[in-house]
């Protein structure tokens, strides 16, 4: 079940039997506990200890196994990994919140008892005063239900914590905190009525010779511990409920404890996509572009250089060779194909001009030498 999502009581209920078992362990420890705590105040009493001692530590005692129960089954709910030893550390700041806020609510109702008996003294003894009463203690008991987990799982003062609640269990979510008030109020008063009818009615009449309380046997002690481990387990199991309650509302429009991931949320912004006030990505991004998205256009492509009469002439002479050059170098069986410096070129076309020169001298030397010797006669 997501907690974080609206749930109806009766799934939150049956869930909450889901969590008992998935936290049964860390439970055992606690009901263990809390039995090892009863059993040090009756050796206390039996030892003559003073009754001030064994109330300040049944106030200790019994105030911080029900915070680290509610740490647990919260931690087990929202899928948290805590473990049972950091649950016990954790309760202790908020155990003494919690003691602290019943401490303020007990002087609370002694002051308006008071004020309330000086006033309406008179009519103290009217028989409705009573039903008044309980009406006002079952209201604000419902009011301020979740005052206790607020402190435990949201780390608030005890002041803060029964504003939260009282918050918490009006408007739209009074009609599921009533459900859920009634569910853990009647729930446990049916089932301890039920068991304890069944032992008052059943003993007597079907185990009247072999039951005596100042001499249990042990079958007796067995199914006494029998009894108080339903208990136990009716007791947890209500926690659980108004635990998941709690965080199910605590999840919902009531946002003031828990606060969401950021989410990152692309939009389209045609006019500046990469401007200095913008947070968020451009749009399209991690999708493969296509030429239809990208609004290049070539309108014209030039390479520009600057190009000297006597380079532009070496170039013809490179790309362009004369006769007379293919002749010149065809003996190499090579062409010349890369470019020269303006020095070297000089100095080609000097070599160039001295090889031709050269080539006409020979060629009137040889015209020389075969001319006809001129014969004298006699």
């Amino acid at each position: 079940m997501e907690i974080r999502e609206e749930q109806s009581i009766i799934k939150l209920f049956l869930y909450s039997f889901q969590v008992i078992n998935q936290s049964a362990i860390s439970l055992f420890l606690i009901l263990l506990m809390m039995c090892i705590g009863v059993g040090i105040e009756f050796a206390g009493f039996y030892f003559g200890v003073p009754r001030i001692v064994i109330s300040l530590f049944n106030a200790v005692w019994f105030s911080i196994w029900p915070i680290v129960l509610v740490r647990v089954i919260a931690a087990k709910a929202e899928g948290q990994s805590e473990s049972f030893s950091d649950s016990c550390i954790s309760s202790v700041l908020p155990t003494i919140y919690t003691f602290i806020m019943y401490l303020l609510l007990g002087i609370a109702c002694g002051v308006v008892g008071l004020v309330g008996g000086f006033v309406f003294g008179p009519i103290a003894r009217s028989k409705f005063i009573p039903i008044i009463l309980l009406i006002c203690i079952a209201f604000f008991a419902f009011r301020l239900i979740f005052a206790k987990y607020s402190i435990a799982l949201r780390e608030q003062n005890p002041i803060s914590a029964l504003a939260y609640s009282w918050n918490l269990t009006k408007g739209k979510n009074l009609l599921k905190v009533l459900g859920a008030f009634i569910i853990s109020v009647v729930f446990p008063v049916v089932m301890v009525g039920a068991i304890g009818y069944g032992i008052y009615v059943g003993i007597p009449l079907y185990f009247a010779d072999s039951f005596h309380l100042a001499h249990l046997t042990l079958p007796w002690i067995c199914f006494f511990m029998a009894v108080a481990i339903v208990l136990g387990i009716i007791w947890v199991s209500m926690q659980a409920f108004l635990v998941l309650v709690f965080l199910n509302l605590d999840y919902g429009e009531n946002r003031t404890s828990f606060t969401p991931a950021p989410q990152v949320v692309l939009q389209e912004q045609p006019t500046q996509v990469f401007g200095p006030n913008n947070n968020v990505l451009p749009p399209g991004s991690g999708q493969t572009i296509q030429p239809k998205d990208v609004n290049v256009q070539v309108t014209q492509a030039s390479i520009k250089s600057d190009v000297t009469e006597e380079t532009a002439r070496h170039l013809e002479q490179v790309y362009t060779p004369t006769h007379d050059d293919v002749i010149e170098y065809a003996e190499e069986d090579r062409m010349p194909t890369i470019l020269f410096d303006d020095e070297m070129a000089q100095q080609l076309e000097k070599e160039r001009t001295l090889f031709q020169q050269k080539t006409q001298q020979d060629k009137i030397e040889k015209d020389d030498g075969d001319a006809s010797p001129i014969r004298m006669s006699k």
